[in-house]
């Protein structure tokens, strides 16, 4: 029979697949945006992310929308997911931001995200499209 150790092990198995499952729709979410300039939104258990990224010149400027969330453990682990920018960059914006305006329960962050990571998650996403046979169409 498990034992407490089992159900422990068991429990931080499923915390890390859920962070792991969270980081990689966030990072799919900024490329799909990334290769149209459209925003996108995906839900997991109560909460919603959406992403929207928009390059200008040499710069992208990232703005993730969060709904739902009140643990800032999911709030950092949302904000950890986009490589190569210092969590301390990133802005709330509270009357709303390049066309998204906030709905109840929302709070909205904005960065700027160099290009080099913005060339990496487009890289991992069409990687994975590739592999996946996805079309990127935006569905």
């Amino acid at each position: 029979m498990p034992s407490a150790w089992d159900w422990t092990r068991f429990k931080l198995e499923q915390a890390f697949a859920w962070e792991s499952q969270i980081r990689s729709t966030v990072r799919h979410l900024i490329a799909r945006s990334l290769h149209d300039g459209r925003p996108y939104q995906a839900e997991f258990h109560h909460y919603k992310v959406t992403a929207l990224a928009r390059a200008q010149g040499q710069e992208t400027y990232l703005v993730i929308g969060t709904e739902n969330i009140a643990d800032p453990r999911v709030f950092a682990i949302i904000i950890n997911a986009v490589p190569g920018i210092d969590h301390a960059s990133w802005l709330p914006e509270p009357d709303g931001v390049a066309g998204i305006s906030p709905q109840p329960g929302e709070v909205i962050w904005s960065t700027i995200m160099p290009p080099d990571v913005a060339a990496q998650i487009l890289a991992a996403f069409l990687d994975s499209d590739r592999i996946t046979g996805g079309t990127n169409s935006g569905h």
